[in-house]
């Protein structure tokens, strides 16, 4: 993993009895917390911190066993990483912050706005897994398939001659490319397509978002791709008071555009504000160097 070099943008590490945690961190004033995607680390989140930085405090953690946080445990879950958050914001001194999250980030957000609802003033999420099309029969069992040492990877690896003399090269390209991404991510792995299904389903949060309280968005691309719509209408459906944000999408580490996102984050903070939602007194803690 890269670290960010721009010397206005902080970094730390946290020694946990789970490992230790590492994170990037910015800027001053109400504090928001970023929680990057499956695929993703902390720097995923560094450009749109850098803009935000000059209103807000921006951190953003590797979740542990992700980027530069290490896990000392072969088993991960979402209530892990629920887990070390807490004591990861406790240690900070943030008495309340808003959270963002993306994809497995959002899982892990949803998770701890549920089971800390003092702490979180508002969820703001991004293709939210922990819904039921995180467990899509075909997408999951595909995933599961290629994340490990299965036959079925060995057999496409034997018969890609094969299957590129029957007209195969796109599919094929396509497999391998997910199985590398897989194989890199090996505590995403771990947490959403390695362990059991019994055990996926019991931390899944569909229902029980309509509990929360808070102020929730859903930020959503203008061009959808398939899952990421499934995901976004069942977040909608279990919790139908969700502000939904339309954004352009771009190549940017979250799928949307720079500019956009900033101002969207920042026009809602302000209109929950205007609602009656007050600001908390923060004392950040400054990160040392890493």
């Amino acid at each position: 993993m890269k670290i960010s070099r721009d010397p206005n943008v902080r970094t730390g590490r946290l020694k946990l009895n789970s490992g230790t945690l590492f994170w990037h961190e910015v800027g001053q004033g109400e504090t928001l917390v970023f929680l990057h995607g499956t695929w993703q680390d902390s720097l995923q989140w560094v450009p749109l911190m850098q803009v935000l930085s000059n209103d807000f405090h921006c951190i953003a953690p590797d979740c542990l066993g992700f980027g530069e946080s290490r896990g000392n445990q072969s088993h991960y879950s979402i209530q892990l990483q629920v887990d070390t958050l807490a004591v990861f914001l406790q240690s900070l001194r943030i008495s309340r912050c808003c959270l963002v999250g993306h994809s497995l980030g959002a899982w892990v957000a949803a998770q701890f706005a549920l089971q800390y609802p003092g702490l979180v003033q508002r969820l703001i999420v991004l293709e939210p897994e922990g819904l039921e099309p995180t467990l899509d029969r075909h997408r999951w069992r595909l995933h599961r398939l290629l994340a490990g040492c299965s036959p079925f990877a060995v057999v496409v690896k034997a018969c890609a001659p094969l299957i590129r003399l029957l007209g195969g090269q796109l599919w094929l390209r396509r497999v391998f490319a997910l199985r590398q991404q897989l194989r890199a991510c090996p505590a995403a792995c771990r947490t959403v397509f390695q362990r059991r299904t019994a055990e996926i389903k019991r931390e899944l949060v569909q229902f029980q978002l309509a509990q929360l309280r808070m102020p929730v968005a859903l930020l959503v691309s203008e061009t959808l791709t398939p899952i990421s719509e499934a995901l976004g209408k069942a977040f909608i459906r279990s919790l139908p008071t969700t502000e939904l944000i339309s954004l352009p999408s771009d190549e940017t580490a979250w799928g949307l555009a720079l500019e956009p996102t900033a101002m969207a984050l920042s026009a809602f903070i302000a209109e929950t504000h205007q609602r009656g939602d007050p600001t908390p007194t923060y004392s950040p803690y400054l990160a040392d160097g890493a």
